[in-house]
């Protein structure tokens, strides 16, 4: 099967990590995957196969569709995959009757319905997708490359434990509530560093946030993260603060590295961490809540250390990319099927 991955954002983030984990499944799978990125996208260092470039100037870019349709005519895939509304929107115009399936990473999902197929990374989306309507919706998680033999490494706890969090600089991924737990630790005397990794509109903002609560000798904030192994490899416990996350693949990520991982009770992470057995819930936009959960981590190394051993387990069982690849193949050829 030839497939089209397209994904023309031009950041650094959650879809594009999932563009490129979709190249990456579904090559693995036997699948000819041609890829399709906006010209000035940041990824394109990460990409290991051949891919087309495009411009995307507006929403209905009649030049871009032009490139695009050319594309889809030399290419003759069997069906296109988008991410992203931009992608979706697009290639809608250029498709050549060529079925479009759209993956929905987000709560901004209504320009993914002409697609023939949408495809959610969680639960809530698909139920919030078919209250408006759209039958054809189908749920498969985010994923991660990981090897099957790869061994769990307990934490070592660094004197002081390091705790780390990672992400975009936007409000909804809940850094200043971060940063508001660590002051509540700090006023407790409970020793701690803290890094952040991230970039985004935010960070002058948390920046200013850091020193007015007194935490610049704490917390570094270290810009994006270009070596993931090494940020979580230098961390004790992993953190995600949001308001609102669709799925969280960073606690794959954490998981991966066997990094114990607290994260706010949002959408996503509720289907992927079993508190007290994978992970630990902290209430929504409650940074007391979040400053308990990290204390009882920082003394209790031994539930720090349980929760990241059965992290492992979960995503080299359930979220690898060789088992989210099968997944994908066999959704997309059912779906493929049912419109012939």
């Amino acid at each position: 099967m030839k497939i089209l991955n397209a994904m023309l954002g031009k950041g650094l983030g959650g879809i594009e990590q999932a563009f490129l984990d979709y190249t990456n499944a579904l090559t693995q799978v036997g699948c000819k995957v041609v890829q399709i990125i906006n010209k000035n996208a940041e990824i394109k260092k990460y990409l290991k196969e051949d891919f087309y470039p495009v411009s995307n100037f507006s929403k209905y870019d009649p030049f871009t569709i032009i490139r695009l349709k050319k594309i889809i005519k030399a290419e003759k895939p069997d069906c296109i995959i988008t991410h992203g509304n931009r992608a979706a929107r697009i290639l809608q115009f250029a498709a050549n009757n060529v079925p479009i399936i759209s993956l929905c990473h987000n709560y901004s999902f209504k320009q993914l319905f002409k697609s023939k197929a949408i495809i959610t990374v969680a639960d809530d989306l698909n139920v919030k997708i078919k209250q408006m309507g759209y039958k054809n919706v189908f749920t498969i998680p985010n994923m991660i490359e990981i090897n099957d033999d790869i061994q769990f490494i307990a934490p070592q706890f660094y004197n002081p434990p390091i705790i780390g969090t990672v992400g975009r600089f936007v409000k909804k991924k809940g850094f200043d509530i971060f940063l508001k737990a660590l002051s509540i630790l700090e006023q407790k005397k409970v020793e701690f560093k803290a890094i952040i990794g991230g970039e985004g509109e935010e960070r002058e903002n948390l920046e200013k946030m850091v020193r007015t609560l007194q935490l610049s000798d704490k917390v570094k904030i270290i810009g994006w993260v270009e070596d993931k192994e090494s940020f979580y490899k230098n961390i004790d416990i992993f953190c995600l603060p949001s308001l609102h996350e669709p799925f969280g693949i960073v606690i794959l990520e954490a998981f991966k590295y066997s990094r114990p991982v607290i994260s706010t009770k949002t959408e996503g992470p509720s289907n992927i961490i079993t508190d007290r057995l994978n992970g630990l819930f902290a209430e929504n936009d409650n940074p007391q809540s979040l400053a308990d959960k990290i204390e009882l981590l920082i003394k209790n190394k031994e539930l720090a250390i349980n929760l990241a051993r059965e992290g492992l387990n979960l995503v080299k069982t359930k979220y690898s990319s060789k088992v989210v690849g099968e997944q994908i193949m066999h959704t997309v050829t059912n779906i493929l099927k049912t419109l012939n």
